[in-house]
């Protein structure tokens, strides 16, 4: 399996679980750039290092043997990607499946099937599968099982020298077999692609380079790999800007990708400009993503394709470590400034559903999407979303965290409250009052104490994460699952608790009260007073 490592939240939860709960998975290459000078074997140094990985290690200590660094960015052409690894990842040739092998050779395997009671034509199949037009007659398969049910035990000739006839050859024929079993895994069979630039309005030309080329060099990539079984996309829920009910299948492209490329030529630069083309897409980054999920859509070709479509991605809710995340992006940083009583204004209403999905649940649904890629010969849209089958409000997330502040008795800011309002000027006169003034009079009394000033600093701060995150809580998404919570059904009742990802599994109330004190405990944020 190859897995970029890029800026998204949970790529680490995908690598953890892929190690503790998939056993049988024999390489990980994982694609990692250097980050601010940091190199990539420091990276991956760092993120073993993480307390998630903490029961894969007392598990599999030797787990790190599974994983192949492969040095890469995806805003470089050709992923960065060295001509070697390139070729490792693609493995047109390996040296067991090349050469020529000897009669006694393939009569060791053709015993270790014939031990393993398989039938004559399955064990012509498998010989021919592995090693083609070098593989023997069916009929020396017959005379060996012929041979091999009159009480033989050796595979050697007769006339060879020295050394006695009848020998057991059981050893060697396990032997043997895992080569060819491992010869076969060498090959990547899955491409889990998840790194993305997730800034919403960065730079359309920068969103452009690392959202959508990076996707399609990906995608090329993994179509001239010779044993490709599922391209895994990561998307985003919110890429289709105009649907208020999101469903789980492609949608058409916003637009040609030539005609943005030219009109980055003539306008990449100009915001305002940027805004008009993108349209009801909320920023560069969801209108990258529609664009990716199209192409794919249109140029998946023969590779098994898969899209996930996570909602606002929250802390973990199960195993193994409840309420980690890395982070601050997506909700957790206004949940904290709300939590702390930095944020008494926002824009919606306390009934407005908001989407939240688990981190491990996005993970699990990658997992078990992929091996049912192939099912169908178009792409198949996931949702990871709770909106349509187990809605959370806005309200009652306050009043779960006014529960638990009255519990703790942690009120950083004193008399906490939040108002929601349905206008522009409403929130600008809202944030002044209630917001603003406040902190400016807080400071004063800070400044006449012989104190330095630090709470407009703090609201100040509290607003622009409110501000960066208005689209959503001014908002109603509803997001289907259908097809997620089929899937998440057809499994095994023991796979069914090991792969969870059906949303109408959180219990809100709990899983709430963890994600807050991921908050606290993982991303350690700073006093605010």
């Amino acid at each position: 399996m190859a897995v970029e490592i890029g800026r998204k939240f949970g790529i680490e939860v995908y690598i953890e679980k892929l190690l503790y709960s998939c056993p049988k998975l024999d390489k990980l290459y994982l694609l990692i750039r250097e980050k601010k000078g940091i190199s990539a074997d420091k990276r991956i140094t760092d993120l073993f290092d993480n307390p998630l990985f903490k029961r894969l290690k007392s598990s599999n200590p030797d787990f790190l043997k599974k994983v192949v660094l492969v040095p890469g960015d995806l805003s470089l052409p050709k992923l960065g990607i060295s001509p070697s690894d390139e070729q490792t990842l693609i493995n047109k040739t390996t040296a067991l499946t090349e050469k020529k092998m000897e009669k006694s050779e393939f009569r060791v395997l053709i015993k270790h099937y014939f031990l393993r009671k398989k039938s004559i034509t399955k064990t012509k199949a498998m010989i021919d599968k592995y090693y083609g037009d070098s593989a023997p007659f069916i009929s020396m398969v017959k005379k060996w099982f012929t041979e091999f049910r009159c009480g033989r035990t050796s595979t050697e000739d007769a006339e060879r020298s020295g050394g006695p006839v009848e020998v057991s050859t059981s050893e060697i024929a396990e032997k043997m077999h895992d080569m060819v079993l491992a010869d076969r895994r060498l090959k990547v069979s899955i491409v889990y692609h998840a790194g993305a630039t997730v800034r919403f309005h960065e730079p359309l030309p920068v969103s452009m380079n690392i959202n959508f080329e990076g996707t399609r060099q990906m995608l090329e990539l993994s179509q001239r790999m010779k044993n490709i079984e599922a391209f895994v996309f990561v998307s985003t829920a919110y890429a289709q800007g105009s649907a208020k009910v999101l469903v789980e299948t492609t949608y058409p492209s916003p637009a040609k990708v030539e005609d943005v490329y030219k009109f980055i030529e003539e306008h990449g630069h100009d915001n305002d400009e940027v805004k008009k083309f993108i349209g009801s897409h909320f920023g560069t980054y969801a209108f990258a993503k529609s664009l990716s999920e199209a192409y794919i859509a249109k140029n998946h070709g023969k590779v098994p394709t898969v899209i996930i479509r996570p909602s606002a991605v929250t802390s973990m809710k199960d195993g193994p470590v409840k309420g980690w995340l890395d982070n601050w992006f997506g909700a957790s940083g206004i949940l904290f400034y709300v939590n702390e009583g930095a944020i008494r204004v926002m824009h919606g209403k306390g009934n407005n559903i908001i989407d939240f999905t688990p981190v491990d649940y996005v993970s699990n649904l990658s997992i078990i999407s992929a091996m049912r890629a192939k099912e169908s010969n178009e792409v198949q849209v996931f949702n990871s979303t709770s909106s349509s089958d187990n809605p959370v409000n806005w309200d009652t997330i306050y009043k779960k965290m006014k529960e638990e502040k009255t519990l703790s008795g942690k009120n950083k800011f004193p008399y906490l409250s939040l108002t929601y309002v349905n206008s522009k000027l409403g929130l600008q006169l809202g944030t002044f009052f209630l917001q603003i003034t406040p902190a400016v009079i807080a400071d004063l009394w800070l400044k006449l104490k012989g104190k330095d000033p630090k709470y407009l600093k703090v609201v100040s701060h509290a607003i622009a994460v409110r501000n960066a995150y208005e689209y959503f809580t001014s908002n109603i998404f509803v997001m289907r699952s259908d097809r997620t919570r089929e899937l998440h059904s057809s499994l095994s009742l023991e796979d069914r608790e090991e792969f969870q990802c059906d949303p109408t599994q959180i219990r809100w109330p709990e899983y709430l009260k963890d994600n807050m004190h991921g908050i606290y405990k993982y991303l350690k944020p700073p006093k605010m007073i």
